[in-house]
């Protein structure tokens, strides 16, 4: 069915699969069992010929748990978990008499996961608090090399050969523990506080320890609306599978750090109609660097680009504000419908610049049917258009980063499902289709340099995502 989406896409294929069992034994216990895999594969490549990338991709977890009510309004449950992920690409790049390249990775991780939960309640007051513990291991191998031919991909470009060959197999721990506890200050007003302790270990990476206190108040008001308020500190660590040694990294980063601060306002309207209101700040401190394409994030082979440039901004702000409504009629048909204003912006050199997935104006909007045997959905996906770098075809100058935009996203989407109800089981099939009025949607830019009368001549060629891509699936629940 990828034809369909667009001649010169590639063949997606992939298939995943969940299952999970639950066994009460009675006194309060109950044990559980789910395991999840998938498996994606990916061959594709651009429009002329001259790039070719294939990519393997397999990921399966296992979880066992025991949940267990004791007296005094105690409950527990213990989770043991295994994860094997691994992934795979392999591409080659052949321009004669331009550039020729190639990349072969193989990024895997395992690991095994211990994490108990304790919760209580009494009257007024509830109390979760937990610990967590990972040991992991991951292994890369990782080659590539360019070679570029003075002239490309620009006049004044000079010949460049860059070669990696990377092989790392980094192995250690992750730790965290949890308490948060929320009590029923009046009849109208929740407080809920709580802080979270978390530790990693990745050979190299002995970076300090992370402390994130949050906080959050709920009042709810006379006639039904709700206010909220939400502050908390939170710390992202570089994953044990995320060494980017792609780029020619071989270090992992210290954690980032970003402070939330959420406001929001609910309330019911009449007609079943229910409206909520959100403003936020989000503030980004002692981020990683990372690397972006310059002209666009539909590359093939993103890291072999010349565009390729490390982003090394020591701050970032995010904020915005959300208007939503949703309604019911009947039990079957629901609409929903959002705008969305935002904000996101790095702090690099002193200046403040957009950050790469900036949208400044978002409109989402839909429609769905659910019965007993058929479903239905349709939605309307629409957003400003992404920030981008030019260049100046003329002169040949690099403008400012992400200075310009590329065009409006807008996408239509269709999703129909039948239900049949089988003894002790239940079967749903689904189509679904993104992009169902074929519309243009720009995602790049794609520049071409050509000797003409009067010297070089630079083009430059706005490329699209797919048009359209359908997708069928198959659920079995017993």
């Amino acid at each position: 069915m990828a034809q369909l989406a667009e001649q010169d896409v590639g063949k997606p294929e992939y298939y995943d699969a969940f299952g999970r069992v639950s066994y009460r034994i009675g006194g309060g216990t109950r044990l559980v069992g789910s395991i999840l895999t998938s498996r994606d594969e990916f061959r594709g490549n651009s429009s002329d010929g001259s790039e070719r990338v294939e990519g393997r991709y397999r990921n399966t977890y296992l979880w066992a748990g025991w949940d267990q009510q004791w007296p005094a309004q105690v409950a527990t449950r213990l989770l043991l978990g295994l994860t094997d992920v691994a992934n795979d690409r392999e591409g080659r790049i052949d321009q004669p008499g331009l550039r020729s390249g190639s990349l072969d990775e193989h990024r895997s991780v395992r690991g095994g996961i211990a994490r108990l939960d304790v919760t209580h309640s009494a009257g007024r007051w509830h109390t979760r608090a937990g610990l967590e513990g990972r040991e992991l291991r991951a292994e890369y191998d990782f080659a590539s090399q360019i070679e570029q031919a003075p002239g490309f991909p620009l006049p004044d470009s000079p010949a460049a050969t860059v070669v990696r060959d990377i092989e790392s197999d980094p192995d250690g721990q992750q730790f965290g523990a949890w308490v948060t506890s929320r009590v029923g200050v009046t009849d109208g007003l929740l407080l809920e506080a709580g802080v979270r302790w978390d530790d990693q270990s990745y050979d190299d990476l002995q970076g300090p320890e992370q402390y994130s206190p949050r906080l959050n108040l709920l009042w709810e008001l006379e006639d039904d609306s709700r206010l909220r308020v939400a502050w908390g500190r939170f710390w992202q660590a570089q994953g044990i599978n995320e060494l980017q040694v792609e780029d020619g990294v071989e270090t992992f980063q210290p954690a980032q750090r970003a402070d939330h601060l959420i406001m929001s306002y609910e309330r019911p309207l009449p007609h079943d109609i229910d409206l909520r209101l959100e403003i936020y700040q989000k503030d980004y401190d002692r981020l990683r660097s990372r690397y972006e394409n310059l002209f666009g994030p539909n590359d093939l082979l993103p890291e072999l680009e010349p565009d390729r440039f490390e982003v090394d901004a020591v701050r970032g702000r995010v904020r915005g504000a959300e208007l939503s409504l949703r309604g019911t009629r009947g039990d079957a048909w629901n609409w929903w419908f959002s705008y969305a204003w935002s904000r996101a912006v790095d702090r690099v050199d002193g200046d403040d610049v957009l950050r790469s997935w900036d949208q400044q104006h978002t409109l989402n909007a839909g429609l769905r049917y659910s019965g007993e045997r058929w479903q239905f959905a349709v939605s309307e996906n629409f957003h400003t258009g992404w920030p981008i770098t030019a260049l100046d075809t003329e002169s040949g100058a690099l403008g400012s980063r992400n200075a310009e935009r590329l065009g409006n996203y807008s996408s239509l989407d269709l999703r129909i499902a039948r239900i049949f109800a089988l003894p002790e089981s239940r079967l749903e099939t689904w189509l679904e289709v993104t992009g169902a009025l074929a519309e243009r949607k720009p995602c790049c830019y794609e520049y071409e340099s050509t000797e003409g009368g009067g010297g070089p001549v630079i083009t430059r060629e706005t490329e699209h995502w797919p048009r359209i891509i359908p997708s069928v699936g198959v659920l079995w629940s017993f």
